[in-house]
């Protein structure tokens, strides 16, 4: 899509993808800690998850939430080219390491990214990310890979703008 005449470039896409699952053979141990939780408190939640491969009472509350959650959701994602300028806005909480590849691959010299626009899915972070229990990941809703996935999507949208 484009505005006739005003140098400006819009496309959009909706992006589907899958939700993390990751831990999520540890759903009855999260679903005790949760009960723990609530009988005896946070301190022994958190003794009894870190006994059973969980980092905290937050991180069973997480896999609890996911496993309720939809094997996927969808986003829509959006790039303008506004007099040369590429501008993208991510429904989410974009990591460096993708912003960057964005920034890198970018037909575009000059990249606007703007992130936590239009829409809330959290964290999405980078593949290696998931293999530590951060709060980004911890929290994210979106499986491991879908950052990459998402940057590549972004520069394929970059490159239609030209």
């Amino acid at each position: 899509k484009a505005a006739s005449g005003s140098g400006v470039k819009i496309t959009n896409l909706k992006y589907e993808y899958a939700m993390n699952r990751k831990d999520e053979d540890k759903l009855l141990v999260a679903r005790e800690v949760l009960s723990i939780s609530k009988s005896q408190g946070d301190a022994a939640a958190n003794a009894y998850a870190k006994e059973n491969g969980l980092q905290s009472a937050t991180h069973a509350y997480n896999i609890d939430k996911r496993a309720g959650l939809p094997d996927t959701q969808t986003m829509e994602i959006n790039a303008l080219n506004i007099g040369g300028i590429g501008f993208i806005t991510a429904p989410y909480e974009m990591f460096s390491t993708a912003s960057l590849y964005v920034k890198e691959n970018s037909p575009l010299e000059t990249n606007v990214i703007i992130t936590c626009a239009n829409g809330r899915h959290n964290y999405i972070a980078n593949k290696e990310a998931y293999d530590y229990y951060a709060y980004e990941t911890i929290h994210a809703v979106a499986a491991q890979g879908t950052s990459e996935a998402l940057a590549e999507k972004y520069v394929e949208l970059l490159k239609g703008l030209q």
